[in-house]
């Protein structure tokens, strides 16, 4: 179930780099306070990632980003943006394949994450 211009197996693997960082953020993450809508950080590997759970959007409630803060050109530096409702249907708008994923799923093995689509 791909969307748009991207392949499949790119849909795929955006799905599951979605979820492994949904999966770190809920664990490890804090909400900013001072944010509306409500949202989650958390800092580590060279990741920024940023998950909102009520984003302000009649298709979709949940919006999720990461930034590869190791990326020397900041106009770069967001390498994925997924949006998705409550059946868990994303949409992704942004990702950029790299050396980030590696650093992502150093941080949560994949055995530990249930995938959610």
């Amino acid at each position: 179930m791909s969307n748009g211009k991207m392949s499949d197996q790119r849909f795929e693997r955006a799905v599951l780099m979605r979820d492994l960082a949904r999966h770190f953020i809920e664990a490890n993450g804090e909400f900013i306070p001072e944010v509306t809508p409500p949202m989650k950080e958390v800092c580590d590997g060279g990741l920024s990632i940023h998950f909102c759970t009520e984003f302000p959007s009649h298709d979709y409630r949940f919006y999720l980003i990461v930034d590869d803060d190791l990326e020397t050109n900041r106009k770069r530096s967001r390498v994925m943006s997924v949006y998705w409702n409550e059946e868990g249907k994303p949409l992704v708008s942004n990702f950029r394949p790299g050396d980030w994923q590696e650093r992502l799923m150093k941080l949560v093995p994949i055995e530990s994450v249930r995938v959610v689509h």
